[in-house]
């Protein structure tokens, strides 16, 4: 019995993903709550309110988002076709760590602890919070839970799904504590939102063969372009979300103390991650890796840096 408790917990850490959830679940309201700190100060902070809705991106992403999405592409296929390092699920099913019934009941679990805390949380913050709540339940099963299946369309998974998402992540922490929404941070969350998508994108490259051959289809807009205008195009996808960092950087500009050199470090970074997804060579899963895990840190460099000025 004891050894089939560590066995699960083992699985259900790995289902997780650590590092994506601290870029995005954490790295997202992190930034938010940086911006209300600067703005109000610590002692004004309602953290009794703050630590659950931190519990609440983290559920969401790592428990029901993830949960609902291994068990789509284990069913499909995509993962148990895909031969990246990085890519094609936590793999826990594969290595006998948990099973469909057992993501069930996580993502389950996770989806009404997040209500749960969620709900609490949007009674005692104010209405505005209903809405961070909505877009992230919304992106958590809407990305990958038929019949919508947004990850499986080019396009949509980004920007109706995980992009929003950040941005309310962001705009969360910020508004609990301050009681207001802010342009500053809502661009702030989108800077860091377009960082996150050029890293997932980079990430779907090596499940792209995979992802074709599954049973429906998972046409991430990866996929759809090396279909439809050849493999070495692929590599622009990641590269262009970067750089659509430049423009947000810009606005960010006129809407935050940040000076113009502060600014110019976010479109620098954004110019370099783009640089390295772009000399991404698409059939090869080590090169693959080893950019990616590149970008890991450039976008985690940038969250702090946007914690720093936002």
């Amino acid at each position: 019995m004891k050894k089939g408790i560590t066995k699960w917990i083992a699985g259900l850490w790995m289902l997780i993903r650590p590092v994506p959830v601290a870029a995005w679940a954490i790295a997202a309201p992190a930034i938010g709550l940086a911006g209300a700190l600067k703005d109000i100060g610590f002692r004004e902070v309602k953290w009794s309110l703050v630590i659950p809705a931190f519990l609440v991106t983290i559920t969401l992403h790592g428990g029901v988002s993830h949960a609902v999405n291994e068990r789509a592409d284990w069913i499909s296929g995509t993962d148990r076709l895909s031969s990246g390092i990085l890519s094609g699920g936590s793999k826990v099913i594969q290595r006998g760590f948990l099973t469909l019934r057992d993501l069930d009941r996580i993502g389950q679990a996770s989806l009404i602890g997040s209500l749960i805390l969620g709900i609490y949380v949007a009674l005692h913050a104010g209405p505005w919070l209903w809405l961070h709540l909505a877009i992230g339940v919304w992106a958590a099963l809407a990305y990958s839970l038929p019949p919508l299946r947004l990850s499986s369309k080019p396009l949509l998974g980004e920007w109706l799904c995980a992009w929003p998402a950040l941005i309310a992540a962001c705009s969360s922490t910020y508004y609990i504590a301050t009681g207001q929404l802010a342009w500053r941070n809502l661009l702030a969350g989108g800077l860091h939102g377009v960082f996150c998508l050029g890293w997932l994108l980079e990430h779907h490259l090596s499940d792209i063969p995979a992802d074709l051959a599954a049973q429906p289809p998972k046409i991430t807009t990866v996929a759809y372009t090396a279909r439809r205008w050849g493999w070495k195009a692929a590599p622009l996808i990641p590269a262009l979300y970067f750089l659509s960092a430049i423009p947000l950087a810009v606005l960010f500009k006129y809407y935050s103390p940040a000076v113009s050199w502060e600014v110019l470090i976010s479109a620098g970074l954004a110019v370099r991650a783009a640089a390295v997804a772009l000399k991404t060579q698409v059939t090869s899963i080590p090169d693959i890796t080893r950019r990616e895990n590149q970008l890991t840190v450039i976008t985690f460099l940038h969250a702090l840096w946007l914690m720093i000025i936002a």
